[in-house]
């Protein structure tokens, strides 16, 4: 396991045990310098900054190292993939849609699906439930798209709620 495992299993006692989410951060930040490949190191981090940091972006990046530094043992690092995908969908998919920006809710939702695909399987709930959101979202793309086309020249094309180009 070595000095980097040693160093997450630290983490994981002072997150959960003591309570001590800085303590914790310290030795996952540890860990990673001690083994840039280790990617229990980046998950653990990843989690921790998501859950009690409320860190989007760190969590974002750890997830992806995780992912990057997997090795053949664990090739897929499926609860990596898992919680990625799950921080998408709520922090950068959801919003976007919310936001009116569909073009790139879609393009979020198509990285859910490939993510959840990867943690948890292609004929998942979870991932069920990304690829109808990534339709729902597409098919209300298309009808925004067609809309501007038909309004094009009438003054309709930039009514409320039309599409962010991106």
């Amino acid at each position: 396991q070595g000095y980097a495992g040693g160093l997450c299993n630290l983490g994981d006692l002072l997150c959960d045990e003591r309570r001590d989410v800085d303590g914790a951060e310290k030795a996952y930040r540890a860990a990673i310098k001690a083994d840039p490949g280790d990617a229990t190191a980046h998950y653990n981090l990843g989690h921790l900054l998501e859950h009690k940091r409320q860190d989007v972006d760190g969590a974002e990046k750890a997830y992806r190292a995780a992912i990057e530094a997997a090795s053949e043992a664990d090739p897929g690092c499926a609860p990596a993939h898992t919680n990625l995908g799950t921080l998408l969908l709520f922090e950068r998919a959801k919003k976007a849609e919310a936001e009116g920006d569909l073009a790139r809710a879609a393009a979020l939702y198509d990285e859910v699906i490939k993510h959840y695909t990867l943690g948890k399987g292609a004929e998942h709930e979870w991932t069920r439930e990304a690829k109808a959101d990534a339709a729902r979202v597409r098919a209300a793309l298309s009808r925004t798209w067609e809309g501007g086309r038909r309004g094009a020249g009438t003054g309709q094309a930039g009514r409320k709620g039309s599409v962010k180009r991106v």
